[in-house]
Order: structure tokens, then C-alpha cells, then sequence
């Protein structure tokens, strides 16, 4: 009989100890976010230009189309005689692609390619813009994973890779927002 009461004093009196694991699980993680934070430059630059490739993969196979040609048709009006009325007049929705592609026509010549390459360019720029905003407002991980969906989002790659105005829209959009 006193055996079992002693059993039942060491059970209520019992102090679980500290598991090991979890000591060495929060120093591998504490690596890890070192690790990260210490590379973290070099992981957006890098999302960035893989986002870069993505969007510059075969830029010119398709020719211009329909829509395309209230900004191409300006901008190449315009080296017909050198007048900047060319690129003003009519519509002025996507006033800014206009002057890009203009840009880009003087560049790398009157093609796909030096029409579509700014907005190419403003595509991948997303990343790192969403990549601060998103390390402003949550932390470094959200903002990596958002960069990571950036980078294979098909809708964003499919506009990028157009001459409209809607590649560079969401990058002016969290520009403005990490500016108000």
C-alpha cells in the first residue's frame, strides 16, 4: 500500500523537462532566417531577372496585334516626319506605352521586340516592388512568396509580353500605394 501512494506523490510532484528537439529546431531556423536575411538581396535580384527571362522568352513570335496598334501605329507615325503631335494626338489611354514604344522603336528598330521590351521590363519589376511592400506590411517571408508567384503567374507574364497598357498597370499601382 505505501509503494502505491509513493507512485501517485511522484506523479503529481513530476516536472517534464525541455525536449531537446525543440532547442535544436529553433537553431536551425535561426539559420535559416540568417541565412535569408543575409542573401535576401540576392534572392529578390534573383526572382527579378527569372521573372525577366520568363517575360522576354520569345517576345517577338507573335506579331502585333489589333489592340496593340493604337500605340505602335502612333509611335511609328512619328518617325515619319519627327513631329510630337504624332505621339499626342488621338487616344490618349496609354499615353506612357506610346513614348516606350517610341523609345524602344529607336533602340532596337521598328519590330516586336523594341516595342514590347519596355513592358517586359516593368513586368519583372513587380517582384521587387511587391517583394518591399509585402516585407513593409508582413515580413520578408510573405513578401518572397509573393515574389514567387509573381514570377510564374501566367496572367501577369501573358500581359507582359504585350504592348498594353495592362503589363505595367500593377507596378504603378503598388508604387503608388508604397508612396501614399
Amino acid at each position: 500500500m505505501g509503494n502505491k501512494f509513493k507512485k501517485i506523490k511522484q506523479i503529481q510532484n513530476f516536472q517534464p523537462k525541455a525536449p531537446l528537439a525543440s532547442t535544436k529546431r529553433a537553431s536551425y531556423f535561426d539559420g535559416l532566417v540568417a541565412a535569408f536575411t543575409h542573401y535576401e538581396k540576392y534572392i529578390v535580384f534573383g526572382l527579378t531577372l527569372l521573372a525577366l527571362i520568363i517575360r522576354l522568352y520569345r517576345i517577338g513570335f507573335l506579331s502585333f496585334w489589333v489592340d496593340e496598334y493604337a500605340h505602335v501605329s502612333r509611335a511609328m507615325s512619328f518617325f515619319d516626319d519627327w513631329k510630337l503631335s504624332h505621339i499626342w494626338e488621338g487616344e490618349k489611354n496609354g499615353l506612357v506605352i506610346t513614348v516606350l514604344n517610341t523609345i524602344g522603336f529607336l533602340i532596337f528598330g521598328k519590330n516586336e521586340i523594341g516595342g514590347r521590351i519596355f513592358i517586359a521590363l516593368l513586368g519583372a519589376g513587380l517582384v521587387p516592388v511587391t517583394y518591399y511592400f509585402c516585407k513593409i506590411l508582413f515580413s520578408r517571408f510573405v513578401g518572397i512568396l509573393a515574389g514567387i508567384l509573381i514570377v510564374f503567374s501566367q496572367y501577369l507574364v501573358f500581359w507582359s509580353r504585350l504592348d498594353r497598357q495592362y503589363g505595367p498597370t500593377p507596378i504603378f499601382y503598388v508604387l503608388l500605394i508604397l508612396v501614399v
